[in-house]
């Protein structure tokens, strides 16, 4: 299963440290236009150091579809609009977009070229070679070849609700212009949704073979994988074993722990931030870093450090040995409240290339008895741990023991 890391230029040390633990990074356009030296330099020497790291550009379309505070735009939304070219620059810095603004094809075929003209030229920067000197030697390296263009391109995307909607339209024109101009790189569309429940799933990869797409990016949007009702876990995993069995790679866009596990019924890959992006809101748009938290490894979710060290000082066989990081807390007798940030983030790193290797090498029987385990843990420590994290374990165990 491919794990891609989306790039947070903030936290690059994870990234250089890690390198074993992920195939790829997803570079949000806000980035990318925003920090472009420092965001290009990192990349080129990543792919240098390991010729198997592959890279993409999320243009994040969606954003400027949603209705948020226009009085509150920053610049990296201004270097995003002048990247995707009209309507952007002239209406989706005031007022959310709108599908009328997509009604000609002419203005729409522009966006798409524009959109992965900027792809493609990512690779092509001139940078100053002191500048580029930084981050060769931060990744250890005697010599720094070129950047390749990306190993796939996204065209622009937009949220729908089902595939009636006019939004959908907007999404698989924006696919079919793409061929034109994706300058024989392959193109990874994103289907950006609200629920799984409301889309036909059949339709939906219809649509995409028609457009002899090979490979997309799933992103229900603000997907809470241990919160949402059953059904639409199932949902999931059913639209996974629809995009089998239409010939179409899935990947999703964002996911953690529940991802991993639709690798068993057939999903290829998944990306994740560092910190945070089990779920991401394509309206958000405030910025900013997460707060500090700890995941848990066997609850495979993040919580408040005062929540981790409750659990531990409870359970502390089960859930105070995840990494020699935690065990280390535990030993010594440190409460987690006191952990740092880079620590709990190479926590987490290591916890997710664990969460990978085991459910690769293990069948589902083994993953169900696993999470069934930390239900009966929980349900020890109380009914209010039980309630809050037991029952989506226990939902997960049966969507994935009944697929």
């Amino acid at each position: 299963m491919q794990h891609y890391l989306t790039y947070q230029h903030n936290v690059q040390r994870l990234f250089r440290e890690h390198r074993d633990k992920y195939d790829g990074v997803i570079i949000p356009l806000s980035i990318a236009t925003s920090f472009p030296t420092g965001t290009f330099g990192f990349v080129r020497a990543l792919c240098a150091s390991d010729a198997s790291k592959q890279y993409a550009i999320d243009p994040r379309n969606a954003l400027f579809q949603h209705a948020w505070n226009r009085d509150s735009v920053r610049d990296p939304h201004k270097k995003m609009a002048a990247a995707l070219g009209e309507p952007y620059p002239s209406k989706g810095l005031t007022t959310a977009l709108a599908i009328e603004d997509f009604a000609s094809d002419s203005v729409l075929e522009e966006h798409v070229k524009k959109t992965l003209a900027f792809q493609l030229g990512f690779c092509q920067r001139e940078e100053d070679a002191r500048k580029l000197a930084k981050y060769k030697k931060m990744l250890g390296l005697d010599t720094l070849g070129k950047l390749g263009s990306p190993q796939h391109l996204i065209p622009p995307y937009y949220q729908f609700g089902s595939t009636s909607d006019s939004w959908f339209r907007v999404n698989m024109r924006c696919v079919a212009f793409s061929h034109e101009h994706a300058a024989a790189v392959p193109i990874r569309p994103v289907l950006h949704f609200g629920k799984w429940t409301d889309i036909k799933w059949s339709e939906a990869f219809g649509a995409l073979q028609e457009q002899k797409v090979r490979s997309v990016w799933l992103y229900p949007n603000n997907f809470h994988e241990h919160e949402v009702p059953e059904s639409e876990l199932k949902a999931y995993r059913e639209a996974i074993k629809t995009g089998v069995k239409s010939g179409i790679e899935c990947f999703s866009l964002f996911g953690g722990y529940f991802a991993v596990l639709m690798s068993y019924s057939g999903l290829l890959g998944f990306s994740n931030g560092i910190g945070y992006g089990e779920w991401r809101d394509s309206g958000y748009h405030r910025g900013g870093s997460a707060d500090t938290r700890i995941y848990m490894l066997k609850l495979h979710r993040y919580v408040d450090s005062a929540v981790a060290q409750s659990l531990v000082e409870r359970d502390p066989e089960y859930f105070g040995a995840d990494t020699d990081i935690i065990a280390g807390y535990v030993e010594s007798g440190v409460s987690l409240v006191e952990i740092d940030r880079g620590e709990a983030l190479d926590h987490f790193m290591e916890c997710r290339q664990m969460e990978l290797s085991f459910v690769h090498g293990q069948p589902v029987s083994a993953a169900v008895a696993e999470l069934r385990e930390t239900v009966r843990h929980l349900e020890g420590i109380g009914e209010l741990e039980h309630e809050k994290y037991g029952q989506g374990l226990n939902q997960w165990a049966d969507v994935i023991e009944k697929a």
